[in-house]
């Protein structure tokens, strides 16, 4: 006998089939648009009946994702790159940080196969989370007013 989950699920996954396949063909900005609501729409439905998925992605199921290691995410989360669910255990990979990250070795795995070059997404991703630290924000806010010297 099928759960309430299981049943939202099925509906979930059936309306997701319908939506995605429309918008694979539709060439009207409007209509995208609609489906595009409708996506997201699914999507909250979604975090809803399965709110344990709604908090984060597992270590190995963020390694299938990036298409690496389940050390290089463990790395990862270590170097600030990715970041986890604070006290999940086992680990939990935020759903925005795995996103973001996606989208940038996808990108470089479209430029090449250049190690360097992923280095230096990962130093960015790095970069850019400590730029959005409030101290680090404050800092490069009084350095710009003239308040610090750099060092």
């Amino acid at each position: 006998m099928a759960t309430k989950h299981d049943r939202a699920l099925a509906s979930f996954l059936v309306g997701l089939d319908d939506v995605v396949e429309e918008l694979s063909v539709v060439s009207d900005p409007q209509r995208s648009g609609e489906l595009a609501e409708q996506l997201m729409a699914m999507g909250t439905q979604l975090k809803q009946a399965a709110p344990n998925a709604a908090r984060g992605v597992p270590v190995a199921e963020a390694a299938k994702y990036l298409d690496v290691s389940e050390p290089t995410v463990r790395l990862w989360v270590r170097r600030g790159a990715l970041a986890s669910l604070p006290g999940s255990k086992p680990a939990l990979i935020e759903h925005e940080s795995l996103r973001r990250v996606g989208r940038a070795v996808r990108e470089l795995r479209a430029k090449g196969e250049d190690r360097e070059w992923l280095e230096g997404v990962v130093r960015y991703v790095e970069d850019m989370t400590d730029r959005s630290s409030p101290s680090v924000r404050q800092g490069l806010k009084e350095l710009a007013e003239g308040k610090l010297q750099p060092a």
